[in-house]
């Protein structure tokens, strides 16, 4: 996985162990600290009032509610 960060603009790879500890990265009310310039950022996950229960979208936001970053997954080729 990489983590983006919207407030230094950089990409930080964070290698999974296991399912557990990707778990962990997106459990609502959970903080992330960007490895780069050390700000927390909160998860928050979205959900819409009329999407089906299988659509959440997990977001990290500042402590003013702005999203600050998220996570994408990477794939390195062999």
């Amino acid at each position: 996985m990489v983590y983006v960060c919207n407030m230094c603009k950089t990409l930080t790879n964070i290698p999974i162990k296991s399912q557990e500890h990707a778990l962990t990265l997106c459990k609502e009310d959970s903080s992330m600290t960007c490895p780069s310039c050390k700000k927390t950022s909160k998860v928050v996950i979205k959900r819409a009032r009329n999407d089906a229960p299988t659509h959440t979208e997990v977001t990290y936001v500042d402590d003013k509610g702005k999203e600050c970053g998220f996570m994408a997954i990477h794939e390195e080729k062999q």
